[in-house]
């Protein structure tokens, strides 16, 4: 029988990048994981950003939440919620990991933006993301005054574009599902259809729309780009609200 791979931690950051707003603990890449067992879920301090890089996995949590993971998810862990994530039996795990905590975030989950009942983001593109994560900290030298800030605003940069990617696949997804049980509906010749529709419509777009309000009030004049959120994803996002 092989030998199982080696554990490695590559850690980019040497020491925390603390700001007024918010602060990133610890980044990097940690390859050949062993994961965490659900049966003795773990409980953090701080929120971690985990994007799967390579491996099929699974993330588990108190709150009830079961899910399968693959190459460009991102698990979303939060403070004092008990969880467990790893590799499935007989595969390995590449991740690219960011801890981080402070008002900024404490804002964005108080309005919704980071949401405990939504912990896992399906974004696909793994190479993309990346790329991204790693300009966070790799982009320029971080002993310069400013750039724990600059740092900071570009991890805030690319989780807004996590989630607006995120909304706009789920929007999509939710509308196929949505035609295809509306088609079945239709043979439903009882007298609450109109009833069952419009309750099945405000639940699955409650949520998205409360994301959108809360990018759009971040900032005056074009918000969607102020945000990152890209042309197509403002139209896309702009169309879902008339």
């Amino acid at each position: 029988m092989p030998p199982l791979p080696k554990y490695r931690n590559e850690p980019w950051l040497q020491s925390p990048l603390r700001t007024p707003v918010g602060e990133i603990e610890l980044a990097g890449m940690l390859r050949n994981v062993t994961g965490i067992d659900p049966t003795g879920m773990r409980i953090l301090r701080r929120f971690t950003l985990v994007l799967m890089v390579e491996g099929r996995g699974y993330y588990r949590d108190a709150r009830g939440t079961k899910l399968e993971l693959g190459p460009g998810d991102v698990v979303l862990v939060f403070p004092e919620i008990a969880h467990a994530y790893g590799p499935l039996p007989g595969t390995e795990w590449t991740q690219i990991y960011f801890v981080f905590d402070g008002p900024q975030f404490q804002l964005w989950r108080a309005q919704g933006l980071l949401a405990p009942e939504h912990p896992v983001l399906r974004l696909g593109a793994v190479d993309y993301w990346r790329r991204r994560l790693h300009e966070v900290v790799k982009g320029e030298p971080l002993h310069r005054p400013g750039a724990p800030l600059r740092a900071l605003g570009r991890l805030l940069h690319v989780m807004t574009d996590m989630i607006a990617s995120d909304a706009e696949s789920t929007r999509q997804a939710g509308r196929d599902v949505w035609l295809e049980k509306s088609l079945r509906l239709l043979g439903d010749r009882s007298r609450d259809l109109p009833r069952r529709i419009l309750a099945q419509a405000d639940r699955r777009h409650a949520r998205l729309l409360r994301r959108v309000s809360f990018l759009e009030s971040l900032q005056g004049g074009d918000r969607f780009h102020a945000v990152g959120l890209p042309p197509a994803g403002a139209r896309a996002l702009r169309a879902g609200r008339k």
